[in-house]
């Protein structure tokens, strides 16, 4: 009796802790988000080239690999990509969330899009992909949660084709366990989305942007939910707008969730680093980097305390007054939550805005000691010489700006700037940039810029960068980036990238020369020991070479194409020969390696053993293709196997000549196929005879002097 009451006992106890364990594992599995983000400021022939597209792109990535639960290696930004790059990553995508899925208690996913659109879909460069087809995309990931955000023209089109409604579960603000689907659209179907340069964004990715960073968190639980953040960038989108040339953009939505709870885009209780505006404060206030560069701007009611998540570093707080602007300066660290209220603005010492075909008359001379004291006299709009002892300090320039230790202007300049350790302009630069250490442009740069640590861009770049250690051009780069250590070009580079150590541009149109190339979309060449591209229009040359696509010519130790030619063959020749051959290379060329034996003998014996390399051109037309290849066949003799192999490098034994072949055939799925053709050997004053191959051949066809060229028909498989 007492033994089956303990066997009862351990039976009930096991289930339980199997119980137990399993509730524990079923909380602990966790929740995963994933994230595709595109920027496309190439919309084809015929349309305007955006400017802010690519990296708004990599904001919004940025700050939801900060603070919107999705991994750095969850997260992926495609720079002007065209249809078929975008159905390969929703492909890989797809297949990364069916290998984590008995993981995951829930998987989501966000989909964002900057660029060209019309009412019937993305434009892609010279690829139009339709919304039908981008929902269809989306569909085949199968995650829980599919949530799209389109930044462009006639955008409402997308969320249009199912309508949309809220349901009650937004509005709670409880509990996890929504699904379905929110498409979001910066624009109705039938309305224009607008960019800013003042903004350095569209107008509504950078409300998207600024709310996700805590501007909409209406509630002030430290959450950003998805209903919050529709209605904050709507709103602010829709009053920016209204007294532009384009007219009102109004955004619009498709939600189809279901479940209890609100959606939480971004968590501000996980971030490490923050702005904390006090209930004091009251007005617009927008942020931006000391260096330049606009991050956020907040609409800030008086009452309640407003958290802004921001990285480490220094910033400038412009509070926007009715008839004049405050200031104050924030620099923050790790773990860094810096509170601000009204008393610690400032009054600007002079208000920029002027009326429209208006500008104040330069001031000739500016000369400064320390930051803020002119000697000369007052704070001018703009000066044609600005000159400090220590720190040379100027709101515009259009002349020059000469420092000893830093100079800096707020924003643009137009001629030389130069100083004994660095340079910073705000706004854009036409010009020359000197410096002993570092010279930064916070907008566009048309200059040659030299330092001897770094040169950096915040906007588009162009003609030359030279530094001692890295240049970095934040979006495009046009000219010559040359490093002692690295060069980065964040968006397109078009010229050549030269550097000690590394070089890496989103996409490139010229060369990269260094130890280690990454170049995205590649059309040029990369020269290097290692290069690493995705779409290869060119070459590239060292001793390893990655890409994706190659349409050109690798030269290298080890060469791998992922969609290039990878193909083992069998083929037979006339009556005569068996050969196994290795075709490798890139979309159009490969190089070839062979070997063969008779007809009818034995592969162990090598019996008539022959071999070859070559190089060769694929001509593709689905499913059928052409191959042409040419290079050298050695065929040895010998008692044996052992002999009739190395006679193989005995330059005095065999038959060596030139031989080539044309193919013809027909490919069944990725790798198999079967082809036929002719090959050709020619023998000349240029071959080698030593075992008379040639003897005693027929349908020899006579070239020129003793050159003849014998063909023979073949056929084969190919795998």
């Amino acid at each position: 009796m007492r033994r089956s009451t303990t066997r009862v006992l351990n039976t009930t106890l096991l289930l339980l802790g199997m119980l137990i364990a399993g509730a524990v594992s079923a909380q602990e599995t966790p929740v995963r988000r994933y994230g595709l983000f595109v920027g496309a400021n190439d919309g084809g022939q015929g349309r305007v080239t955006l400017r802010w597209a690519v990296s708004d792109a990599r904001r919004l990535a940025e700050v939801m690999t900060e603070m919107g639960g999705i991994r750095a290696q969850d997260s992926y930004v495609l720079t002007d990509p065209g249809a078929r790059d975008l159905e390969l990553q929703f492909k890989h995508l797809a297949q990364r969330l069916a290998a984590d899925e008995h993981r995951l208690r829930r998987a989501e996913i966000v989909f964002y899009y900057s660029g060209h659109s019309d009412e019937y879909g993305l434009m892609l460069g010279e690829d139009h992909l339709s919304y039908a087809e981008l929902r269809r995309l989306i569909d085949q990931v199968a995650a829980d949660v599919s949530i799209a955000i389109l930044d462009s023209c006639a955008s409402g089109a997308f969320t249009r084709l199912k309508g949309g409604a809220f349901t009650q579960p937004f509005l709670i603000d409880e509990g996890t366990t929504v699904t379905g689907h929110a498409f979001l659209a910066s624009s109705s179907a039938d309305e224009a989305s607008q960019e800013s340069d003042s903004l350095g964004s569209s107008f509504f990715t950078h409300y998207l942007v600024s709310g996700l960073r805590g501007a909409a968190d209406t509630s002030g639980d430290g959450r950003v939910t998805l209903d919050e953040i529709y209605h904050y960038a709507r709103q602010e989108t829709l009053q920016r707008t209204l007294g532009t040339f384009a007219g009102p953009q109004h955004a619009s939505f498709d939600f189809q969730l279901t479940g209890s709870g609100s959606l939480v885009l971004t968590d501000l209780s996980d971030v490490t680093s923050a702005i904390v505006l006090d209930r004091s404060m009251s007005g617009r206030l927008f942020v931006t980097r000391e260096l330049g560069g606009l991050v956020a701007e907040v609409r800030k009611d008086e009452g309640r305390e407003l958290q802004i998540a921001l990285p480490n570093g220094a910033y400038i707080l412009t509070l926007q007054g009715e008839d004049r602007n405050y200031r104050h300066r924030v620099s923050l660290g790790s773990d860094s939550f810096v509170r601000v209220g009204a008393r610690d603005f400032r009054v600007t010492l002079l208000d920029r805005t002027r009326l429209r075909g208006s500008e104040p008359p330069p001031v000739p001379l500016s000369v400064t000691v320390i930051p803020g004291v002119d000697l000369v006299g007052g704070d001018p709009y703009q000066t044609t010489l600005s000159i400090g002892l220590l720190v040379g300090r100027a709101y515009r320039v259009r002349g020059g700006q000469l420092s000893s230790v830093v100079s800096v202007a707020h924003e643009n300049l137009s001629g030389v700037q130069l100083s004994g350790v660095g340079n910073s302009v705000g706004g854009n630069l036409n010009g020359l940039q000197g410096a002993g250490v570092f010279n930064v442009v916070g907008g566009d740069s048309r200059s040659f810029q030299s330092a001897g640590v770094f040169n950096r861009v915040e906007g588009r770049g162009a003609f030359v960068q030279s530094a001692g250690v890295f240049n970095v051009s934040a979006a495009d780069f046009g000219g010559v980036q040359a490093a002692g250590v690295f060069n980065v070009t964040q968006g397109t580079l078009n010229g050549v990238q030269t550097a000690g150590v590394f070089n890496r541009a989103g996409a490139t149109n010229g060369a990269q020369i260094a130890l280690v190339n990454v170049g995205g979309d590649v059309n040029g060449a990369q020269i290097g020991l290692v290069n690493v591209g995705n779409r290869v229009i060119g070459t590239q040359i060292g001793l390893v070479n990655v890409s994706r696509e190659m349409y050109g010519v690798p030269i290298g130790l080890a060469s791998v194409v992922e969609e290039g030619i990878h193909n083992v063959s069998f083929w037979w020749e006339g009556d005569e020969r068996t050969w196994i051959g290795l075709q490798n290379g890139s979309n159009n060329f490969y190089s070839l390696v062979y070997a063969g034996i008779e007809r009818g003998g034995r592969w162990r014996d090598l019996e008539g053993f022959g071999a070859g390399v070559g190089v060769g051109l694929r001509i593709t037309r689905r499913p059928f293709y052409v191959d042409v290849d040419a290079g050298w066949k050695r065929i040895t003799d010998g008692a044996d196997a052992q002999e009739r192999f190395t006679a193989l490098f005995d330059a005095n034994r065999g038959a060596t000549f030139p031989s080539g072949r044309i193919m013809a055939g027909i490919a069944i799925g990725d790798g198999f196929g079967w082809y036929m053709g002719g090959s050709f050997d020619v023998t000349g004053p240029f071959s080698f005879d030593a075992v008379g191959y040639f003897d005693g051949r027929e349908h020899a066809i006579p070239l020129s002097g003793d050159t003849k060229l014998y063909p023979r028909f073949f056929t084969g498989l190919r795998f």
